[in-house]
C-alpha cells in the first residue's frame, strides 16, 4: 500500500510538471512585426550586364592582296557608301590590265581579219557554185571552193572565242584594280581601323582580315547576359530600362528585340547565360561601342495585386505542422483555426506560406505566390487581404510553431510609395 502511494505521488508530480510545462509553453508569447496584406502594384525585373553596340555594322576587308598606300578615313569619321577608305598599291594589276587590253584588241583584229577572209570565200564560193552548173568548174575546184569557206568560218568562231576570252580576262583584270581601291559599303561612322600605310591587305576565305569597321549609330542596343532560371521570364516586345555607366545620370529606353535559343559556349563561365539583345527606342548622342551597361527589363507587371513581403514566405514540412496541432491545439482552437487548415496532397512534404496573427496566435496559411516585385510578392491564393503577416524578424519568422502565441510589438511601414515595385536579379557575367 505504502508503494502506490509513493507511485501514485510520483505521478501525480510528473503531471503536474507537464501541466505547468505546457502552460508555460503556451502563454509564453514571441515578439514580432507584422504587416497587412494589401492590394499594390508590382513590377518585376530581370537585371543583366553587358555591351552598347550597334544594330547594324559592317567589316571591312581587302577583296585582293596588296599593299596599303592610303588610309582616307579615320576612327570617328562620318562616310557614306562608296566613299574610299584604304589604296592599295595597284602597280602590277595595271599592268596586267594594259597587257589585258592589248590582247583584247589584238583578239578584235584577229576578228576582223577571219570575218573579211569569210567573206571573200563566200563570195568565192558563189562564183564557183554558178561556173560549177554551167559546167566550166570542174567537181574538184567545186569542192575545193566549198572546203575554203568552211575553213573560213571556223576560222571567225575561233576568233569570236578569242574576243570573247580577251573580254572577259579584261573585265576581271579592271575589277582586280577597281578592288585595289576599298571604298565603304554604307552610311556611316568609322568605329574601329586596324591598318597603317605600308602593311599588306591580305584577301583570304579562311581567316578574314578585317581591316576597318563601319556602324550605323543611329540605331543602337544592349547585348547582355541573362541567366538561365531568368531566361523563361525573358520573351521578345518586353520594355526594359538601360543605365550606361559612361553616363550615371541617365536612363534609355528599349525593348527586346533577340533571344538566343542556345547558351553561350564560353567555357571560363561556370554559369550557362543567354544573349538577349535590347534596341535603344531612339538615338543618343555620345553613344559607343563597346560601353558597360545593365539592363532591367521589365519581365511581369500588376497594377493591383494582393501583396506579402518577401521576408514573410517561408516553409513548413507536414510533420512539423502535425506535430504544432497537437501541441498547441488550444491557442489554434481559439483562433478558430481548423485542423484540417493545410492539406498536402500527394508526395508532398512541405508547403509555402505566412503566418497570420489570429486572436494572439501565429496560424500558418498556406499561399501561392505569382511575380515578385522589389520587396512584395503577389498572392494568388490563400489569403483575403486585411489581414496581419508576421514579417519579421527573420528569426521569428522561420522559427515559429502553428499556433505559437504572439505578440505585435512593431506594424511594419510600407517605405515603397510605389508598392515595390522591380525585384531586381543580378546577373554576373565574366568579361
Amino acid at each position: 500500500m505504502k508503494k502506490a502511494l509513493i507511485a501514485i505521488g510520483i505521478v501525480a508530480v510528473i503531471a503536474v510538471f507537464v501541466l505547468l510545462n505546457l502552460k508555460k509553453n503556451q502563454s509564453k508569447a514571441v515578439d514580432v512585426q507584422a504587416e497587412a496584406v494589401e492590394r499594390r502594384a508590382l513590377t518585376e525585373l530581370v537585371s543583366a550586364s553587358g555591351k552598347i553596340q550597334p544594330k547594324v555594322s559592317v567589316d571591312v576587308s581587302a577583296d585582293v592582296t596588296g599593299k596599303i598606300v592610303k588610309v582616307a578615313a579615320e576612327e570617328g569619321d562620318v562616310v557614306k557608301s562608296g566613299d574610299l577608305l584604304f589604296q592599295l598599291d595597284a602597280t602590277q594589276i595595271r599592268e596586267s590590265v594594259r597587257s589585258a587590253e592589248a590582247q583584247y584588241q589584238s583578239a578584235l583584229a584577229t576578228l576582223d581579219e577571219a570575218r573579211a577572209s569569210l567573206e571573200q570565200q563566200e563570195l568565192e564560193w558563189r562564183r564557183a557554185q554558178s561556173l560549177h552548173e554551167s559546167k566550166t568548174l570542174s567537181d574538184r575546184d567545186f569542192e575545193s571552193a566549198r572546203a575554203s569557206v568552211k575553213l573560213a568560218d571556223a576560222r571567225q568562231v575561233t576568233a569570236l572565242r578569242s574576243v570573247d576570252q580577251a573580254a572577259a580576262y579584261l573585265e576581271q583584270q579592271r575589277d582586280q584594280l577597281a578592288k585595289t581601291e576599298i571604298r565603304s559599303p554604307m552610311d556611316g561612322v568609322v568605329v574601329r581601323r586596324n591598318a597603317d600605310p605600308g602593311e599588306i591587305a591580305i584577301q583570304s576565305t579562311l581567316n578574314i582580315q578585317v581591316l576597318m569597321v563601319i556602324a550605323d549609330l543611329s540605331v543602337m542596343e544592349v547585348e547582355v547576359d541573362v541567366d538561365e532560371t531568368e531566361i523563361p521570364r525573358v520573351s521578345i516586345g518586353q520594355l526594359a530600362k538601360v543605365e550606361i555607366d559612361a553616363f550615371p545620370d541617365s536612363t534609355f529606353g528599349g525593348r527586346v528585340t533577340e533571344i538566343a535559343n542556345s547558351p553561350r559556349t564560353d567555357t571560363n563561365n561556370q554559369g550557362v547565360d543567354f544573349r538577349v539583345v535590347i534596341t535603344l527606342d531612339q538615338s543618343y548622342p555620345g553613344l559607343r561601342p563597346g560601353l558597360s551597361a545593365t539592363a532591367e527589363i521589365t519581365a511581369a507587371h500588376r497594377d493591383d495585386a494582393l501583396a506579402i513581403p518577401i521576408q514573410a514566405l517561408t516553409l513548413r514540412t507536414k510533420k512539423a505542422l502535425e506535430d504544432d496541432r497537437k501541441r498547441f491545439a488550444l491557442q489554434l482552437a481559439k483562433a478558430g483555426v481548423d485542423s484540417a487548415s493545410v492539406t498536402f496532397t500527394g508526395d508532398v512534404k512541405e508547403r509555402e506560406g505566412v503566418f497570420v496573427v489570429a486572436n494572439g496566435s501565429a496560424v500558418f496559411r498556406a499561399v501561392e505566390t505569382g511575380i515578385a516585385g522589389d520587396r512584395y510578392f503577389e498572392v494568388l491564393s490563400g489569403l483575403d487581404g486585411g489581414e496581419q503577416v508576421i514579417s519579421g524578424p527573420m528569426r521569428a519568422v522561420r522559427t515559429l510553431h502553428h499556433g505559437e502565441r504572439v505578440k505585435v510589438t512593431r506594424k511594419a511601414k510600407d517605405e515603397d510609395e510605389n508598392g515595390g515595385g522591380g525585384v531586381r536579379v543580378e546577373v554576373d557575367t565574366d568579361e
